[in-house]
């Protein structure tokens, strides 16, 4: 797959589990809200540069992979930290996010998932 999903899938009143991996996309978080039922979200080696968007989508997500993508696109800061929008994600019990060289520490808000069974970094 290429360009960038369409806003429609997120309107699948039933898609409990979303499954892009290893495609050529644009991914927006842009109307994921609307997926009700969406407790799985797998977006890894796509190409990701920030999850903004994400935490609207908190009350559903159990399982979030966003492994082997380019948060570190920016020159200024070729090691950014954790993004802050996964920490909203309260109901995470699996997080998988090898290989995208994350600088610092995990951050102290990783408390806040306390549903969290599986963390990969």
């Amino acid at each position: 797959l290429v360009g960038r999903p369409p806003v429609e899938l997120f309107q699948l009143k039933n898609m409990r589990t979303l499954v892009l991996s290893s495609n050529s996309i644009s991914f927006s978080f842009e109307g994921i809200g609307e997926a009700k039922s969406l407790n799985s979200l797998v977006l890894s080696s796509v190409g990701l540069h920030d999850i903004s968007g994400i935490e609207t989508v908190a009350d559903t997500l159990e399982e979030l992979k966003i492994d082997n993508n380019d948060f570190h696109h920016d020159l200024n800061n070729p090691r950014p930290p954790i993004p802050s929008e996964i920490f909203q994600l309260t109901n995470l019990e699996h997080l998988s996010m090898d290989r995208n060289d994350f600088g610092g520490s995990i951050p102290d808000d990783i408390e806040k998932l306390t549903q969290l069974t599986f963390f990969s970094a």
